[in-house]
């Protein structure tokens, strides 16, 4: 069973994949039960049970950031895998922090980092939507 909603990453499953499919990417889902799904079976559309989320991944990441628990941080590379985008996006994040305040900029560091605050994995994101 598959739950509809505009986050993913395709190049966790092969390095390029996103790219090479370009807008050709179709559908992105949230895996909610495992299994095999193979030409011929019937699928079923379910009503929306998550809200969309926004196309602009700048948008994607001050979600997750608005998510971090009060005295974690997250680092840069789960962000953007949390947020549904390209780790080389991680070379944006200080610029866009910047923008976003300095309550935004303070959930979120670099790997290497003296922040001795709880690292958040992203767990429970979904359930609070």
């Amino acid at each position: 069973m598959f739950q509809c909603e505009a986050c993913g990453q395709l190049d966790l499953q092969r390095r390029g994949l996103a790219a090479a499919l370009g807008s050709r990417r179709g559908m992105l889902a949230r895996v909610i039960a495992s299994g095999t799904v193979v030409a011929g079976d019937t699928i079923m559309q379910l009503d929306e049970r998550l809200p969309a989320w926004s196309d602009d991944w700048r948008e994607r990441v001050m979600t997750v950031l608005d998510a971090v628990p009060p005295g974690h941080v997250i680092d840069y590379a789960r962000l953007a895998r949390v947020a549904g985008i390209q780790s080389s996006y991680c070379r944006a994040f200080p610029r866009l922090l910047a923008r976003l305040g300095a309550d935004h900029a303070a959930k979120a560091v670099p790997a290497r980092t003296t922040v001795t605050l709880p690292r958040w994995d992203g767990s429970g994101l979904f359930d609070r939507m």
